[in-house]
């Protein structure tokens, strides 16, 4: 039986604790233990969260419960490292859909490139400051949400006429990059981080 983690607790690679109704489940995998508790200890108030050192506890995770967000860092104590790991999710039908934040080193733009390739919904630095994951996260699931929301819209919109146009999607991404400002203003631990995103992902196409 996999538990949630809860302070305390010192499980690896599952839960600890009891299902706390409503609240999203975010999964910690990471290579580095102490990463990985720090993230647990920040987010462990507002989110369900679980923690995986290596590929085989992500994916026994997973089949378990499906996690609102992965935090996947690039280096994990296996043969595969946390882009292989990215691919493998992206090839199943049932996975491929999580949102996924890779964690990397602090100016490592090659992995935060690489992961926006993979599809990755957006990058953390490390170190990690507690406060900084907790309001990057939750905008991150915000994000995540207005977007999907917007996709079926427009997939619905696309149905109703026949085609899904240019320009609906080009209007898809402005309202997606406005959205992203409007969270940016309304927190200052987010600055202008998702236009950068944005932007980064419009250069990779």
């Amino acid at each position: 039986k996999i538990e949630m983690f809860q302070e305390g607790a010192g499980q690896q690679g599952g839960y600890a604790g009891n299902d706390i109704s409503g609240k999203n489940l975010v999964l910690i995998a990471d290579g580095e233990a102490d990463c990985r508790k720090a993230l647990c200890h920040a987010l462990c108030e507002a989110y369900r969260v679980g923690e995986a050192a290596n590929a085989k506890e992500v994916f026994d995770f997973i089949d378990n419960e499906i996690p609102d967000l992965i935090i996947l860092g690039t280096r994990i104590n296996d043969k595969m490292d946390g882009f292989g790991l990215m691919e493998q999710l992206r090839m199943d039908s049932i996975w491929r859909d999580i949102p996924v934040v890779f964690l990397t080193d602090r100016d490592d733009s090659e992995a935060e490139l690489q992961a926006l390739k993979l599809g990755a919904a957006d990058f953390i630095t490390k170190p990690v400051a507690g406060t900084v994951a907790l309001h990057r996260i939750k905008n991150i699931l915000e994000l995540c949400h207005l977007s999907s929301n917007m996709e079926a819209q427009v997939e619905e919109a696309a149905r109703v006429f026949g085609e899904r146009s240019e320009a609906a999607e080009n209007l898809t991404s402005q309202i997606i990059e406005t959205l992203a400002g409007t969270i940016d203003a309304g927190d200052k631990y987010m600055k202008d981080h998702s236009f950068r995103v944005a932007k980064l992902a419009r250069e990779i196409g």
